[in-house]
């Protein structure tokens, strides 16, 4: 969750994403996942750009 805020604040000047942590993913018995809150295609693309560059 760290990595995603930090990508996400690069990629939006320091912007504020919903972000959910789930302990326990119901889709797959047990593995946790995280749900992000609705994104602008834009931002989108940003956000996963800073991702690939390793933030």
């Amino acid at each position: 969750m760290d990595r995603l805020d930090a990508a996400f604040k690069k990629a939006t000047s320091h912007g504020f994403m919903d972000m959910y942590l789930h302990p326990y993913c119901q889709r797959c018995e047990g593995e946790p996942a995280i749900t992000l809150g609705a994104l602008k295609v834009r931002t989108a693309r940003q956000f996963v750009t800073a991702l690939q560059g390793g933030v």
